[in-house]
């Protein structure tokens, strides 16, 4: 039997995928950039907030305003920003535990008395009453005692104030100014402003300046102050920024369409 055909085939690359999609190279991983005003962590819990974040580079800004209404601190919004390798924000007049110190009770007998008399031993006193967020712990010490005193009989208006906390980040660098500082009501020198900064530790409060971590995602954050209230019950930051860097944003390539090579093949039998 005499067969004759004309046999049309293409190339291996034609009969696969011709939209196999290759990964552009040089990309890589992103993680997004942020910033927000206050969060806590304990019996009063907050969100952050106000908060800013940008996934893809942009430049993102917020204008002017205030916290949002909360339990624990205030301070007016000079500046939020979140971009590509960038973030930032600036409180004024900021201040913590003012709506705390409103909820304190008053003092036990015992403690007045307690606190009335000048002696270098801290006599038995009972347990003091808790707020919620600040528990006043009992003190076991002259100065503490003096501490306690201070804040129970004379309630300062604020555990800690400051007139400007500035924070901000570029790539992997951070920087915090703190201004016009304030502990109980009492001025505060600022020792240094250099990343994991604390400042000596009181009976009600413990500060941390300007700390920096390194995140899993790649990203890096600068958190302004950080206030542990109680021991660590309740722990409040005041300005974060977290620097992010967007991908390189190119599309996918596609491969280039294979084209068919066309044969004639004699075919016998």
């Amino acid at each position: 039997m005499k067969k004759t055909a004309l046999l049309a085939a293409g190339t291996v690359a034609a009969l696969t995928a011709a939209s196999i999609t290759l990964a552009s190279p040089g990309q890589a991983d992103s993680s997004t950039s942020s910033a927000f005003g206050i969060s806590a962590e304990g019996p009063v819990p907050i969100e952050p907030m106000p908060a800013i974040s940008s996934s893809d580079g942009t430049l993102k800004q917020s204008s002017a305003g205030s916290l949002p209404d909360n339990p624990l601190a205030s301070a007016t919004i000079s500046a939020l920003y979140a971009g590509n390798r960038k973030a930032g924000i600036t409180l004024v007049d900021a201040s913590v535990g003012g709506g705390l110190l409103e909820q304190l009770p008053p003092p036990p007998q015992e403690l007045v008395d307690a606190c009335q008399q000048a002696t270098d031993q801290v006599p038995d006193l009972p347990t003091l009453p808790e707020v919620p967020g600040l528990p006043i712990p009992t003190p076991t010490t002259p100065a503490q005692l003096s501490d306690v005193c201070k804040v129970l009989l004379t309630p300062p208006d604020s555990l800690l104030g400051a007139k400007v906390i500035e924070v901000s980040c570029q790539g992997t660098k951070g920087d915090v100014r703190v201004a016009g500082l304030k502990l109980l009501g009492q001025a505060v020198d600022v020792p240094s402003t250099a990343p994991n900064t604390s400042i000596p530790a009181d009976p009600l409060l413990n500060v941390t300046i300007n700390k920096q971590t390194k995140n899993a995602d790649g990203s890096f954050s600068v958190q302004g102050l950080v206030v542990s209230l109680g021991d660590g019950t309740e722990v409040l930051t005041l300005g974060s920024a977290t620097c992010g860097t967007a991908a390189a944003g190119r599309a996918p390539a596609q491969a280039p369409a294979p084209k068919p090579v066309t044969r004639s093949l004699p075919v016998t039998g």
